[in-house]
């Protein structure tokens, strides 16, 4: 586990948020006595092309403080009705009022938030201003409090964010595809997806051509920044990432298209490909 300040711990885990939940706890126990946590019913919002952002606000906000010793989940994903578009939509927070408990780890009053890459946010204390991409489409936030103390809680604006490159590319000779402003760095927090189509029965060859930098590690895990490639155009069957500064071989498509995803961090940048 990671703690970056007093008022926000962050940790990984393996989540399927199609099928899982944050845990509630219906009654736990306080010295002697069991206490009864109200467990509220979860919210779900829904971004599309048409509703592009929403509010998630804290129970009697702005009217009074969070009621004590109270769990609530909201469930916010996207739909956008195209597999190219869904695949690189993200989502946008920001907590544009954040006042909850402080306490060490958030382990009395607080706002966990976890996407599909299984890294788990806990928030609390004073976070107004905070502004944040999420790694997926789809994200579950739990608020939950004690009863030891209130504060005003949150106003939360979760928005679609759609990534700038990538798309569906129909070819019938030959094209082009950059990383993002080639050949100088590509920049952080990218995520792009091309699907590349030939016509029915014909095959696609993917070449390299002059500067292949993506940024990685010692040991060229492809975990930082990546671009990864499936050769039937389907994530689901197969894929291969490449990093560093060796310009892969040439690639052959198996079907009548290949789909390209690059991804980076937060971090250092390279000069991309072409």
């Amino acid at each position: 586990m990671q703690l970056n300040t007093a008022a926000v711990a962050v940790f990984s885990v393996w989540v399927a948020l199609d099928s899982w939940m944050f845990s509630v706890q219906p009654g736990k126990q306080r010295g002697n006595l069991a206490v009864a946590v109200n467990v509220l019913p979860t919210k779900l919002i829904t971004l599309t092309k048409s509703h592009t952002e929403d509010y998630i606000e804290s129970p009697n906000y702005p009217d009074d403080y969070y009621p004590q010793d109270t769990q609530i989940q909201y469930k916010v994903e996207v739909k956008l009705g195209n597999e190219v578009l869904q695949e690189m939509a993200r989502i946008q927070v920001t907590f544009e009022v954040f006042l909850m408990e402080r306490s060490a780890f958030c382990h009395k009053d607080g706002l966990d938030i976890v996407d599909r890459t299984g890294e788990v946010r806990a928030y609390c204390g004073p976070q107004s201003g905070r502004n944040f991409l999420m790694g997926d489409s789809v994200i579950l936030m739990r608020m939950y409090t004690d009863a030891d103390g209130r504060d005003r809680g949150f106003r939360i604006r979760v928005r679609l964010y759609e990534s700038p490159c990538g798309g569906l590319l129909r070819v019938f000779r030959s094209g082009y595809i950059t990383s993002p402003d080639y050949p100088y760095s590509y920049g952080a927090h990218r995520l792009c997806v091309w699907r590349i189509q030939a016509l029915y029965g014909m095959r696609i060859k993917l070449s390299f051509d002059g500067y292949f930098d993506i940024r990685s590690d010692d040991h060229d895990t492809c975990f930082m920044d990546y671009l990864e490639i499936s050769r039937s155009g389907n994530f689901q069957k197969d894929s291969q990432r490449y990093c560093g500064q060796t310009r892969p071989k040439t690639i052959m498509s198996t079907t009548n298209r290949v789909e390209l995803k690059f991804v980076t961090d937060c971090c250092e940048e390279g000069r991309g490909f072409k």
